[in-house]
């Protein structure tokens, strides 16, 4: 959000910059500024410094040494001039600008910063003297403990929107989020660097699963019952008679009798030898995205697992769908499910008879619905009776670092309590599908 350059507050602020400013006057510079006044207010706020604020046309220099690529001064010999172009001097200037040229928040927060520093010293100065080059000391000393942080933060930033890119499967601009904002780096480091783990090992065990996902269940092999042939095998139902391999409608081909009564034998015995089409397996994927789905399985985030798993079914098979859960189901694509890797919270619960109550909606009669949870809660019995048996037969559970509850005897699940139980888990779940 930024001034309108009619208001009165911008024309304000464009006299005060224009009267006192150290910098050359371009235009450039201060809408640069104005644009930026509201996002240089919000980190003043953050940093909560005790002191008042400094003047329009002090934050207008500052936030443009750091934005803009040249800045040139006036000849104005104010201490306000000599002090910013000492700082333009030095090495710590120079490896911070390095970050924060051409990014409005990296340059509007070291901008803060370095008010917020300079305020201090010339309050210590009032009582003990200080002398100018001290000031500029203090600034150094910002810059440096500054520059580690805008570096860590500009380089996460920057993987973050990579790993997004590859995941969503987009070779476009990724969307923006809260997550990536620096104000939230500022606050909680830590959580963007756990986002970032969850995104790689996402991006991991997604090419890992597009690897390990059984080849028959190809999207080639997918198109319908009479699709691709996987094997050969004996009569079992009159519908197959239009996939008898040649040799046996040879028999019929022949003029003599007998042939024709030992085609009859074998029919009637099953013994007659057809080609198996692929079938046309379909999979529903349910993801917990509870909060503790973030907390890691040997190093890897539970979340990461299920996800990559989601992305690569999703991606090889055409007929996928994924939905998430907590409290409520949702279903996602893609892109989605990276939003929902940013998203993730450190709390809630989930409610595992929403999920049953989605599966028995979206059911085509022939999809298998993989539900994989690190904590299924209770189940009512009415629930599990609304669900006709058949249906049971194709819901599986995959239960990560968790017990089963008793009424889970009711459906197949499987414990992984291990990265590679998980991948075991995964290989059961799907190996009728082509059955």
């Amino acid at each position: 959000m930024s001034l309108n350059l009619l208001s009165g507050s911008a024309q304000r602020i464009a006299k005060e910059v224009q009267d006192y400013s150290v910098l050359q006057r371009d235009q450039r510079y201060l809408i640069n500024y104005i644009n930026n006044v509201k996002l240089i207010a919000d980190y003043w706020r953050q940093l909560k410094p005790k002191h008042a604020g400094f003047k329009h046309y002090q934050r207008h220099d500052l936030f443009n040494l750091f934005y803009s690529s040249q800045v040139n001064f006036t000849e104005k010999g104010t201490a306000w001039a000599s002090l910013l172009k000492s700082l333009t001097k030095q090495l710590e200037f120079i490896k911070v600008k390095k970050y924060t040229e051409g990014d409005e928040e990296l340059s509007a927060l070291m901008a803060v910063r370095v008010i917020v520093r300079v305020l201090q010293e010339m309050e210590k100065g009032k009582q003990q003297g200080n002398q100018a080059q001290q000031v500029v000391d203090v600034v150094k000393d910002e810059l440096r403990t500054s520059y580690e942080q805008v570096k860590e933060y500009n380089e996460s930033k920057e993987e973050m929107q990579q790993l997004m890119m590859m995941l969503s499967g987009s070779g476009g601009n990724t969307f923006s989020h809260d997550s990536l904002s620096l104000l939230t780096f500022l606050q909680r480091p830590d959580d963007l660097r756990r986002r970032i783990k969850i995104l790689k090992d996402t991006f991991t065990w997604l090419r890992k699963f597009s690897v390990d996902l059984p080849a028959s269940f190809k999207k080639s092999q997918l198109s319908s019952d009479q699709g691709e042939v996987s094997r050969i095998e004996k009569l079992t139902k009159e519908t197959q008679i239009t996939h008898m391999i040649s040799s046996e409608y040879s028999y019929l081909a022949l003029p003599s009798d007998l042939a024709r009564v030992l085609f009859a034998l074998r029919y009637v015995n099953r013994e007659l030898l057809v080609y198996r089409g692929s079938a046309s397996p379909k999979v529903s994927l349910y993801i917990d995205k509870s909060g503790s789905m973030s907390n890691l399985l040997e190093g890897v985030p539970k979340i990461s697992l299920a996800a990559g798993l989601g992305l690569a079914t999703l991606k090889k098979f055409e007929d996928t769908r994924v939905f998430t859960f907590d409290t409520e189901v949702t279903e996602v694509d893609r892109r989605k499910m990276v939003q929902t890797l940013l998203t993730i919270a450190a709390d809630g619960g989930t409610n595992t008879s929403l999920v049953l109550q989605k599966v028995k909606e979206v059911d085509d009669g022939k999809s298998i619905h993989v539900i994989i949870s690190d904590g299924v809660d209770e189940v009512g019995e009415n629930v599990i009776r609304s669900i006709p048996d058949e249906l049971r037969k194709r819901i599986v559970f995959i239960l990560i670092e968790t017990n089963a509850p008793q009424w889970l005897k009711n459906f197949r699940y499987y414990p992984a309590k291990t990265v590679a139980e998980f991948q075991q888990a995964v290989t059961k779940s799907l190996q009728k599908l082509g059955a």
